[in-house]
């Protein structure tokens, strides 16, 4: 599947079946009703007594499996259009993790290792790599080199180790899979969310669904909002200077990658999911969940720290600082969904361009496009610490 592909893939998904009502919930609430007769496109609408009686707190269970919370409810529209983006998402993602150059996430940071380093010396002293023997295939030729330095408009390179330090690598095949991956698991837990939202778990928001929230960061009221725009720049602003202080490495990305949009364009899109799937999440199910039975301070604070705890597992090494970052943002997407009337549109606003403008940052400064993002750590290590290709 050629590189770009999946982007106008996801982009269409986004832009057409979202807004078109394919993903729209049974609006309880808004006593509308479909006319079949019409040529335009409408689902028809969900039996708005099919909910009455059921758990949330069960349906927001079954939503677990996007899909199964909806049709716990009786919403088969609804079932079955989070059903089909969630398999369809996760079924791409599953294409880009088999192709060959995907890179998984345990090898993706490049560093230096004393027995690479002794290993690759032992290989260089009997001439086993670097060179244009035709049984060498252990690391790229010098021919190969030398062609991969004048497609780049240079004659001399020194080792990514040496110019760079540790850093990590990002290319067309593992973005493509972040970004679809992350689709699958926003999409379930919008599902938890919105089978716990239409099964009653909060009255009068049946209104926001999910094309409603996607597009809640570019409400012309959420951005002349002071509650949203200044705590996100803050936010944000904090987060890339906390990214700054720790020294994260750099990104090596794939030729093009950066230049043409592409990069850009592919986390703008993660940014959005990411903010309507963990605003959803924390935000939507857990804390108006637990502010129901704790109170909405004891609940804020409780939901903020699973927030904080969910984002430190995946990143153990994570400072203090970050640590408390997460939890004080928790705490303000909290409050601002309670003085909100427990809708999730601000917050979802506020997260996404804090998100934005802290990834502006650290992809301005750090995501730099190098050919050798295709080699490994132990690849790196056999290359020469530098090299000037002669005539």
């Amino acid at each position: 599947m050629n590189k770009n592909k999946i982007f106008y893939i996801n982009l269409v998904m986004n832009l057409l079946l979202f807004p078109a009502g394919i993903y729209s919930e049974n609006k309880k609430n808004s006593g509308e009703i479909n006319d079949t007769n019409s040529g335009s496109f409408n689902l028809i609408e969900e039996n708005k007594d099919r909910s009455i009686g059921k758990s949330p707190l069960k349906a927001a269970f079954f939503g677990i499996i996007p899909g199964a919370g909806q049709f716990y409810l009786g919403n088969y529209a609804s079932s079955a259009s989070q059903f089909v983006l969630f398999s369809s998402s996760a079924a791409l993602a599953d294409h880009f993790h088999r192709k060959n150059d995907f890179i998984p996430y345990r090898k993706r940071t490049v560093e230096y290792s004393f027995s690479d380093a002794v290993y690759a010396n032992e290989l260089r002293k009997r001439n086993l790599v670097y060179n244009d023997d035709p049984l060498n295939l252990i690391s790229e030729s010098k021919f190969e080199r030398d062609m991969r330095l004048l497609r780049d408009g240079r004659i001399a390179e020194t080792n990514p180790l040496i110019e760079f330090g540790n850093y990590r690598r990002l290319n067309y095949s593992t973005l493509n899979y972040d970004l679809l991956a992350g689709t699958a698991f926003h999409t379930m837990s919008y599902s938890i969310y919105s089978s716990y939202r239409d099964a009653g778990g909060i009255s009068g928001r049946s209104d926001e669904t999910f094309a409603e929230l996607s597009s809640s960061p570019f409400m012309l009221s959420n951005l002349l909002d002071h509650k949203v725009m200044i705590p996100a720049i803050v936010f944000g602003l904090i987060t890339a200077g906390g990214v700054k202080q720790k020294q994260i490495p750099v990104t090596l990305v794939s030729p093009g990658m950066k230049s043409s949009g592409h990069l850009a364009g592919t986390f703008s899109m993660a940014l959005m999911q990411t903010a309507v799937g963990e605003e959803s999440l924390f935000r939507g199910f857990i804390n108006h969940s637990l502010s129901h039975r704790m109170g909405p301070v004891s609940g804020a604070i409780a939901s903020s720290a699973i927030f904080a705890a969910a984002h430190y597992l995946p990143e153990p090494d994570q400072s203090p600082g970050s640590l408390l970052l997460r939890f004080g943002t928790g705490l303000y997407f909290s409050w601002l969904q309670y003085k909100e009337g427990w809708s999730i549109k601000k917050s979802i606003a506020a997260h996404f361009w804090q998100n934005f403008f802290a990834f502006a940052v650290i992809m301005t400064n750090t995501y730099k496009e190098n050919r050798n993002v295709s080699k490994s750590q132990r690849e790196v290590h056999f290359m020469p610490v530098t090299y000037t290709m002669k005539f």
